[in-house]
């Protein structure tokens, strides 16, 4: 499931063929934590770090081009995913974002995955963990929902309330 602003999905602008390597930018990534009319914040509390998002910047969410505002926190503890790029002399000239959460049934642990079903979806998913993310307090057969970075990694899971 992901975050839509409503029209106009133009597959000509990803830039995830960039992937995670460039002779000529280097990538930072982390949650924006932060947004306001012209700086984001990337990452959390004395690891958070502000910068300054210059005018025209190309920035892309979720294969939408689209304005800073737009990857503000969706919610508490619900951050765009983001990858800025910056040249070899500082400057910040790429944002690529995402917003990819999904309810699942959770039917299994791993080292370093977990297993789910989608109900949505109807299917069966087994998605990587981020490194150094634990998978504390999720129980099978219980009900989460997980956040995933640009490469499809869970970077964020929380276990639902059991329905009444």
């Amino acid at each position: 499931m992901l975050a839509d602003p409503g029209g106009d999905f133009d597959p000509g602008c990803s830039l995830m063929i960039l992937g995670t390597e460039s002779p000529l930018l280097t990538p930072l990534e982390g949650e924006i934590t932060s947004v306001s009319e012209h700086a984001c914040v990337l990452g959390h509390g004395a690891a958070a770090r502000r910068f300054e998002v210059p005018e025209g910047i190309f920035i892309i969410a979720d294969g939408h081009r689209v304005c800073v505002e737009y990857i503000r926190p969706v919610a508490k503890h619900a951050y765009f995913w983001a990858r800025l790029w910056f040249t070899r002399a500082g400057a910040l000239v790429i944002i690529e974002a995402v917003y990819i959460g999904e309810e699942l049934i959770l039917t299994g642990i791993g080292s370093g995955f977990l297993a789910g079903y989608s109900p949505e979806d109807e299917r069966s998913v087994v998605l990587p963990v981020r490194e150094g993310f634990a998978l504390e307090g999720l129980k099978k057969g219980g009900s989460i929902y997980v956040l995933l970075d640009l490469e499809g990694r869970v970077r964020w899971a929380v276990p639902l309330p059991e329905p009444s």
